[in-house]
């Protein structure tokens, strides 16, 4: 996946109670809005875990911020700008965060063309681009992202590993002890089939978001 508008589910934010995440409303001029989409990519690291980037209608707001930026640094990677469907948004890479696919509520589509919203190509690489630059910095202790994003994604790694050690330990006993022993080496000790079926029990019935318009 790379550069695409989705919609989370209000899930992410209950597992996930960052207060520097941006909520799953937009707040325009004191009112709650519509469900705000955000543009995903995948990171570098782990093709399992996606970033998602907020995309806010408040351009004059975030303009301030970046010319702030522009003039005491002489550069700003943490804010860009770009027209989504012939508007202008802006991209707020500070407040980037990860998140797995089990999260993706749905895709943004276009209602007049039924297809997915895009971005012009440039303007996504220079989204993508610059997001993963913010990353990197970020990476090595540069704190310019706002929610505590390392663990966040720390978080989901290890709930993505958990997932597979189940999924082998439900395999069929047939080639089982080759696939655990490349996989997971110590998985027989942590694993047993029926406290794998309990624990896959416990992770449906994810609540969703109602449908409504969204903002962007």
């Amino acid at each position: 996946m790379e550069g695409q508008f989705i919609f989370i589910k209000e899930q992410y934010f209950k597992d996930f109670p960052d207060s520097q995440l941006m909520k799953n409303k937009e707040i325009v001029g004191g009112k709650t809005s519509g469900r705000p989409c955000f543009l995903a990519f995948e990171g570098d690291n782990n093709p399992e875990i996606l970033w998602c980037v907020p995309i806010s209608s408040q351009v004059s707001k975030y303009k301030k911020v970046y010319d702030d930026k522009m003039q005491k640094f002489g550069k700003c990677n943490t804010i860009r700008f770009g027209e989504v469907l012939g508007q202008e948004r802006a991209f707020l890479i500070q407040n980037m965060f990860p998140i797995t696919r089990k999260y993706i509520k749905s895709t943004y589509m276009d209602k007049n063309t039924s297809n997915p919203v895009t971005l012009p190509p440039r303007t996504e690489k220079d989204v993508v681009k610059h997001a993963k630059q913010v990353l990197n910095l970020y990476n090595i202790g540069k704190k310019i992202i706002f929610p505590n994003v390392s663990l966040i994604e720390n978080v989901l790694s290890q709930g993505i590993a958990a997932e597979k050690e189940i999924a082998v330990s439900l395999q069929p006993n047939h080639g089982r002890n080759k696939i655990v022993q490349s996989l997971y080496p110590d998985v027989e000790r942590k694993f047993h089939y029926g406290h794998a079926a309990d624990a896959k029990e416990q992770t449906s019935g994810i609540p969703e978001l109602e449908e409504d318009e969204p903002e962007l």
